[in-house]
């Protein structure tokens, strides 16, 4: 028996039909035994040949993959079948919206790569500057009811080659604690529309006693540049204004900008996070009533929190780049579920049926519904290769992948990842002391394999399956509390291989894709993975089939 997967890149005509076949007489002490619940991924250097594993009507999930993040970001056409002639190409799914807030984030850090290489000199010389002259820390300073001036951007830059724009606000101090100041800009909504002394010192004490020691915990120390022992929360109407009042469903709610750490002369010269405030009349952008800015603060707080930290420990200690947007962000979404749990502990004594309480539902929230949006699409969405702003689901994958790789390492993982000169997956090998395209595709297997229904969790070996995390478990319930938005109630749905057929699709380097097969009755069963043409292809792929043996 047979199993065939193939790519090759896109080109503009067709590629010959092929049929790939493996000689039965090579199968014997070549075949590998597989027990169910058993995972092999074939690397690349075995692909030129057919890798055999046990036959005899054995079922398999089938995970043709791409592990790099150097290789050109377009298609690669493949083949996956189990012999015969080729069946009609199946369409692929297209590429995503990039809503508003995540085109921000990830155009700030792609302008902070290019500031990295001056930005370390930059922040030393103005840390020592307000040490000398104490021209900023003082008790006048941090006085409640004192106020200065801000540069706020104040619009979305085009690329990050644009200068960015800024406006000027003047700002007063409404909250001062042990670890975060919040200004308040002058030109905010008052009185029942806008921040209240009691939300503000709601806030306040919410960043500063839960958020601000949870990010230094987890990731490391910020820089202090200005000498105030503050990160500063600077909440204005400008942030309201960075939403399209023709997309209210999507707001940006805040963001860090590294350029806050430069000498330039929109820098505010000091650790800043900017926020949007209540506007419940939508004279600055959309309407956003008070609740909503509560809820949606926070964990864009803690968020942008590991970017500031990230910035410091990468670029200002360590004088390296900025860290590659597809770990960057997927940290910045940990940050954001690493809260959610300290509040499970918190509150653990939940109703029946539910998974979350109530405050880690307001952090943890996007990130179930960024990585259900991923495993609906994983062959258009990649791991390690972000378009060029990036996706939701491109933010899903990531988080699954740290949470994955945290299960099976430990959660001091983050830490260490942040707190390093090395980026990408030079980074994740040295931290995690294995090699990329291995964890990608223990990974990989582990986003179905995760209990499998009908069968103990403990059936399935940790390396395959999330330690932490119940992933069908969160999934059915997003499913049965909103249908229409979780229509599926486990949304990886793998595709039928049918013995003796083959499908053709496409996907992107730093994906995968999934399919389901049962083997003839043969002893052995074989895979190959190679160009629709017959030919193995480029090694910059990195090309590697996940397989595991099904029950």
């Amino acid at each position: 028996g047979l199993v065939f997967v193939a790519a090759c890149p896109d080109s503009p005509g067709p590629d010959p039909t092929v049929v790939l076949s493996c000689d039965p007489a090579d199968a014997g002490a070549g075949t590998v035994p597989m027990a169910v619940f058993q995972a092999r991924t074939v690397r690349a250097s075995e692909l030129a040949e057919c890798a055999w594993v046990t036959g005899g009507g054995a079922k398999y999930l089938v995970v043709p993959e791409f592990p790099p993040d150097t290789a050109t970001r377009s298609r690669v056409r493949y083949v996956v079948g189990s012999g015969g002639s080729l069946a009609a190409p199946a369409s692929a799914t297209g590429n995503h919206a990039v809503p508003p807030a995540a085109r921000l984030d990830n155009m700030l850090r792609q302008i902070e790569r290019r500031l990295a290489p001056y930005a370390a000199r930059e922040a030393r010389e103005l840390r020592a500057l307000s040490l000398s002259s104490q021209a900023i820390r003082g008790p006048s300073f941090q006085q409640v009811g004192t106020s200065r001036t801000f540069k706020v951007l104040s619009a979305i830059p085009a690329n990050n080659q644009q200068q960015p724009t800024f406006a000027t606000v003047t700002a007063t101090l409404r909250f001062a604690g042990q670890n975060i100041l919040i200004y308040v800009d002058n030109q905010s909504p008052s009185g029942p529309n806008g921040l209240s002394d009691s939300v503000i010192t709601k806030l306040g004490t919410w960043f500063d006693q839960d958020l601000y020691p949870i990010g230094v915990s987890t990731f490391g120390s910020e820089s202090d540049i200005d000498n105030n022992d503050r990160v500063i929360v600077l909440m204005t109407p400008v942030v309201n204004g960075l939403t399209d009042e023709d997309n209210c469903e999507v707001v940006i709610s805040g963001f860090f900008f590294g350029l806050d750490l430069t000498q330039s002369p929109n820098s505010n010269q000091g650790e800043v996070f900017y926020s949007l405030v209540p506007d419940p009349q939508g004279a600055f952008s959309c309407p956003r009533p008070v609740t909503v800015v509560e809820a949606s603060t926070p964990p864009t707080f803690i968020h942008e929190f590991q970017h500031m930290i990230s910035f410091n420990q990468h670029v200002v200690v360590r004088g390296a780049l900025d860290e590659e947007s597809w770990l960057n962000e997927g940290l910045s979404h940990i940050a954001e579920e690493v809260v959610a749990r300290h509040y499970d502990n918190k509150y653990p004594n939940l109703p029946p049926g539910r998974l979350f309480s109530d405050t880690a539902n307001i952090f943890i929230n996007n990130d179930l519904s960024n990585s259900y949006d991923f495993l609906e699409s994983t062959g258009t969405t990649s791991l390690t290769l972000f378009a060029s702003t990036g996706t939701l689901e491109e933010r899903g994958a990531a988080w699954l992948f740290l949470r994955w790789l945290a299960d099976q390492k430990d959660s001091t993982i983050f830490a260490r990842l942040v707190q390093t000169n090395l980026t990408s997956i030079a980074n994740v090998e040295n931290v995690a002391a294995e090699s990329f395209p291995v964890l990608f595709g223990d990974w990989a297997i582990a986003l179905w394999t995760d209990s499998i229904p009908d069968h103990p969790r403990t059936s399935v070996p940790e390396r395959n399956r999330y330690k932490s995390r119940n992933l069908r478990q969160i999934y059915a319930r997003l499913n049965a509390i909103a249908a229409s938005q979780f229509p599926r109630v486990y949304p990886l749905i793998p595709r039928p291989l049918g013995a003796g057929t083959g499908v053709e699709s496409s996907m992107y380097p730093g994906t995968m894709e999934y399919f389901l097969t049962q083997a003839p009755a043969d002893p052995a069963v074989g895979f190959r993975f190679a160009r629709p043409d017959g030919q193995v292809f480029s090694l910059t792929l990195k090309p590697q089939l996940g397989l595991f043996r099904l029950p």
